[in-house]
């Protein structure tokens, strides 16, 4: 049976909220950690496949994943992740990256913060094709909410939760849907949905419908908590 694979780091509660939207088989999920941490526990709870990638440097670490992935019937693997991968793994199966902003604004390790400093209006998301960059690969869909109180942290958090969990479900259906993520990037985007429209959004859209409404009602929650 083939598998989506999910590259996480120590939380991955974005990811298992994802999961939890699309409704996947568990057997169709594997989760690859470099550690142990919150997201090991969460994979263990949910009774899905789980593996370690070991390597030092980005080449080592990079084969490890490749290597379970080929061991394993992965055909796709989505990031949500702290370290840099490169090759072997890029160019040898599709990997997609999320990152908690509106691409190419705030790239790095911490999407949030620099938003919240520069009060941006709205907090975003970003599900990119990886390469070789940090969060430098073409932009497939972006998620975005407005945000009340521009300056709050933990309110951008919540939101960006959300976002990301809708961005793993986007890429659940992209894949169910055998997207073809080698393509040209503009055959590639001309071959997706088109959104339905919300207060917050995400862009494309889904093949899927009952799986947007559920990600749009994520979305819409935590942005109607956040703006009374």
């Amino acid at each position: 049976m083939r598998k989506i694979g999910f590259l996480l780091s120590a939380g991955g509660s974005a990811c298992f909220q994802g999961l939890d939207l699309a409704q996947l088989k568990k057997e169709e999920v594997a989760i690859i950690l470099d550690r142990e941490g919150g997201a090991a526990d969460g994979a263990r709870n949910l009774g899905l496949d789980l593996h370690y990638a070991n390597g030092m440097t980005r080449s080592e670490l990079s084969q490890s994943v490749l290597d379970i992935a080929r061991g394993n019937e992965i055909d796709c693997l989505v990031m949500l992740f702290s370290r840099l991968v490169g090759k072997p793994l890029l160019g040898n199966i599709p990997v997609l990256n999320i990152h908690p902003s509106l691409l190419p604004s705030f790239p790095g390790l911490d999407g949030v913060a620099p938003a919240a400093e520069a009060q941006m209006p709205f907090q975003g998301a970003t599900l990119h094709l990886a390469d070789d960059g940090m969060d430098t690969g073409p932009v497939l869909a972006q998620a975005v909410s407005a945000i009340h109180g521009t300056s709050d942290i933990g309110a951008r958090q919540s939101v960006a939760f959300a976002l990301k969990s809708a961005l793993v479900a986007l890429a659940i259906d992209w894949w169910r849907e055998r997207v073809d993520f080698s393509a040209p990037l503009n055959d590639l985007r001309r071959g997706l949905p088109v959104p339905l429209a919300y207060n917050s959004f995400v862009s494309h859209g889904f093949f899927d419908r009952g799986l947007e409404e559920r990600s749009a009602d994520l979305l819409e929650k935590k942005f109607l908590a956040l703006s009374r």
